[in-house]
């Protein structure tokens, strides 16, 4: 999907959070999907606006953001990471699937 490339590439983006769900039944523009994968991300700070071009014209990193320290390679803003990523855990990549409900029959007498 185009819109989420341009988003992901909007300058000011710096932040991105995906997840996904299987959902056993979801309507999608009026029709019932079974077993649908859901997959949502979210950005920060937003961007994307219609009708503007994700990055301005101009000289390279001549606007990068202070917190940057003024580094640039490759013609990009760029930033030396200061953090140490915490080691993944099994936690972390933890998948859940949806319960099957039990079936309840109900039975009915004929009279």
């Amino acid at each position: 999907m185009c819109t989420h490339y341009t988003q992901i590439v909007w300058a000011t983006t710096n932040k991105i959070g995906c997840a996904v769900n299987t959902c056993r039944k979801m309507t999608v523009w009026g029709e019932v999907w079974e077993n649908a994968v859901y997959f949502v991300c979210n950005y920060s700070p937003k961007g994307n606006w219609i009708g503007e071009a994700p990055y301005k014209n101009g000289r390279p990193c001549s606007e990068c953001p202070p917190s940057y320290g003024g580094s640039c390679r490759n013609n990009l803003c760029y930033r030396e990471e200061t953090y140490t990523p915490k080691p993944e855990t099994d936690e972390m990549n933890e998948v859940e699937t949806a319960p099957i409900p039990e079936e309840n029959h109900v039975w009915l007498q004929p009279r």
